[in-house]
């Protein structure tokens, strides 16, 4: 991933899903597609980490659904609309979905739409922020999911823990 070309002043803490107190020492973006299996090894990797700084009050975190017209990041598109707009049942849900991320990707685009229904509970939603989102990383030149900016640091799903942790200390 070229960082180089990113332009973090123009992401914001606007549109997404907020988590945390917006006050906090550290703030994080997460660009996301729930159908990216390097996605799913950062939120799985990070989950324990970000969740106690989150929770102690450190870090406010806004994960960003992305679109991409990539096709095997297609399932992630349509399961985007079926986040939730509470915060708390987002994250479980997107915890969810990365938990079975294999097992839907073998689905049709019917039979996912019936399994998120029917086997995990969800109803689509009105979501009008997913098109911003798609916007705002074409304006901030972030191509690749996930993109994580944590105050003026940018890292995709490489990073270790221990640098993460450092850079949230």
């Amino acid at each position: 991933m070229d960082i180089t070309i990113i332009k973090s002043e123009l992401t914001n803490q606007v549109t997404g899903i907020h988590l945390g107190n917006p006050q906090a020492k550290h703030r994080q973006i997460e660009f996301l597609n729930l159908a990216c299996p390097y996605c799913k090894k950062w939120f799985e990797k990070a989950a324990p980490l970000l969740d106690q700084k989150t929770k102690e009050g450190d870090l406010f975190r806004v994960i960003k659904l992305l679109n991409k017209e990539k096709e095997s990041l297609q399932k992630g598109n349509l399961l985007h609309t079926f986040i939730p707009a509470d915060p708390t049942a987002a994250l479980a849900t997107i915890a969810e979905l990365f938990a079975t991320q294999k097992t839907w990707q073998q689905l049709t685009e019917p039979e996912l739409v019936t399994y998120a229904q029917e086997e995990l509970g969800l109803t689509p939603q009105e979501n009008p922020e997913l098109p911003k989102i798609v916007t705002e990383a074409q304006q901030a030149q972030i191509q690749f999911v996930p993109t994580v900016l944590l105050d003026d640091q940018i890292f995709d799903e490489t990073i270790d823990l221990a640098t993460l942790a450092e850079y949230l200390a």
